[in-house]
Order: structure tokens, then sequence, then C-alpha cells
């Protein structure tokens, strides 16, 4: 397995989905948080299911304000038994409204 890679965006391309957790040692510029979570910004959202909190799905996307920095997220959670065939709608309206928001921000 390759562990040393030029940027965040390459350590992290084809691995990247959505529930995953990233734990970072912080050594090299690829590594520290910062980067990374520019990194998973371009990714456009996350989604959890069950992952974060047992029994629960989620999704967030990112506000950002000018120069796409990063201001806050917009999270949408409930019960998985709630959301049951609904996820991509839902996950739709997350990103639609924090990309709202962004825009307002700009």
């Amino acid at each position: 397995m390759k562990k040393v890679y030029p940027d965040a965006k390459t350590a992290l391309d084809g691995i990247l989905k959505d529930g995953m957790v990233i734990m970072s040692g912080g050594f090299g510029l690829c590594g520290i948080p910062e980067t990374l979570s520019d990194a998973i910004r371009e990714a456009g959202h996350a989604v959890t299911h069950g992952e974060v909190d047992a029994g629960v799905w989620g999704a967030s996307a990112p506000v950002l304000a000018s120069g796409r920095r990063l201001r806050g997220a917009i999270t949408l959670m409930a019960p998985l038994t709630r959301v049951e065939g609904m996820e991509a709608a839902l996950l739709h309206m997350t990103v639609v409204t924090a990309a709202r928001i962004s825009r307002a921000l700009q």
C-alpha cells in the first residue's frame, strides 16, 4: 500500500466515500486536518447510514463564503427507518440548501 502522496486530493482519490471516518496523524502537509478538509469539501457532501450514530441517517453539505472558505455546514439527520427510500431526495435538498446559503454569503 502506498502511504506517501503529493497532496490530500491524491491521497483520498478513489477511497473517499459517504459515511467514512478519517483519522489523520498529521505528518507531512497532506495529513493535516485543514488540508484533508479541503479535499473533502471538494466532494460536496457527506452521508452516513448509522456509522456516526447508531440508527441515524445523516447528510451534510458545506456552507462556503467567498473564496470557497468554509463557514459552516447544513446537516440533516433522521432515524434510518424514516428515510428509507428518500435518501437521494433528502441529500439533494441538503446540498441545494447549503448552496443557496453559500450564494447569499458571496
